[in-house]
């Protein structure tokens, strides 16, 4: 707990920044719940660091805040006016399983990666160095649950995989990078599990980002990445029109007017999958981008696969969140247990967050300015 005067908050922010941000940051480290695999986060601030404004969006300690400190009649000195583009500290957030960093099995699988990974890879660049190692094939694999070390020893052996072994692979890979990312479902029907994608929290543009690992591409509208929520809401937009038969027999017709209508862009990482993507999306999707698969979307709600276990039945191994088109509609078969979202904005959490509370101290001139950290 800081106090502030009104006269001098603006000129003792910055200090107090410099002075806490050593100790806040050495605190965070080195605390497990929140040095598991969000660094990226931490490292990031250091480098966009704004002081307290009256006026202007702020971040405060290592992790970024969504707020704005503004005058209020309600509050003769300062209070936070949060803002409403994203949720603060979601629940999902709150339960969501972090892999630590520092495990063993975590370590064990940075040494078997046959390519380099670090604070300056690129989330672009892994999908096309993670889908280059095997050729895609559906020819079935040993069931050994989810295991990105043997996942990955499948791959080096040049074992053909389907999309979930790249996702898994890819999302360990990444989280060596410092970036928190989930392994996410799509199903069209609701009666299958029809493709597996990541995604990926990048602070530089403080949102999710949604990678496909086995087509090795990504998604953008009007020069924007795009989530998987958002890929949900652009095909509800346009599902009926796919469903109809205006276009049954003009199929290259179907997919020009999806395109025109949610102006999606199919981004190719890599040449990396190229056959795949000529033959099962721009031949093979009824929308030419696989837009149809996000019909129910399913998140894992941990990504702490190396370095926690589960035993059979636990809830952890199978709790998920889904999000489907028609929330009127049941829990999709494929994921009796998961939990239905009312509010989308939930999964959405921004990851490494602070949030900051003012309130009127005793003396009317002094404000109190109390600081909360959170992954």
């Amino acid at each position: 707990m800081i106090r502030f005067t009104k006269k001098n908050i603006k000129r003792f922010s910055l200090i107090s920044v410099l002075l806490l941000a050593p100790l806040v940051l050495y605190v965070v480290r080195d605390q497990p719940s929140v040095r598991w695999g969000i660094h990226r986060s931490l490292d990031y601030f250091y480098s966009n660091t704004d002081i307290l404004s009256e006026t202007h969006p702020i971040q405060f300690g290592p992790l970024q805040t969504n707020a704005m400190i503004l005058p209020s009649s309600d509050h003769p000195h300062l209070k936070i006016s949060t803002t409403q583009k994203q949720p603060l500290i979601t629940k999902m957030g709150e339960d969501f399983g972090h892999e630590w960093l520092e495990h063993q099995g975590v370590k064990s699988f940075e040494r078997a990666l046959p390519f380099s990974v670090n604070s300056t890879s690129s989330i672009f660049e892994l999908s096309q160095q993670v889908r280059a190692l095997t050729h895609h094939s559906g020819d079935p694999l040993p069931d050994v649950g989810t295991d990105p070390i043997q996942y990955l020893k499948y791959a080096i052996d040049h074992r053909g995989m389907t999309c979930r072994y790249f996702s898994v692979i890819y999302g360990a890979s990444a989280r060596l990078a410092g970036y928190t990312t989930r392994l996410i479902a799509l199903s069209k029907s609701g009666t299958s599990r029809d493709h597996a994608v990541c995604e990926v929290y990048v602070p530089e543009f403080s949102k999710w980002i949604l990678i496909d690992p086995d087509f090795n591409i990504a998604y953008q509208q009007q020069g924007v990445w795009l989530n998987a929520k958002e890929l949900h809401q652009e095909w509800s937009k346009v599902r009926n029109l796919v469903h109809s038969t205006n276009f049954r027999d003009d199929p290259e017709k179907l997919t020009q007017e999806v395109k025109r209508l949610t102006r999606i862009e199919v981004i190719e990482l890599g040449e990396a999958s190229s056959e795949l993507r000529l033959t099962n999306m721009y031949g093979g999707s009824s929308t030419g981008i696989n837009l149809e698969f996000f019909e129910y979307v399913l998140y894992s709600n941990r990504n702490n696969y190396l370095s926690a276990s589960y035993p059979p039945g636990h809830p952890v191994r199978s709790r998920e969140y889904v999000l489907h088109a028609d929330r009127k509609k049941a829990i999709p078969q494929i994921c009796p247990e998961a939990t239905s979202i009312e509010k989308i904005d939930e999964l959405y959490w921004w990851v490494g967050r602070s949030q900051i509370e003012i309130a009127d101290w005793t003396n009317d001139d002094s404000p109190t300015v109390t600081l909360r950290l959170s992954t």
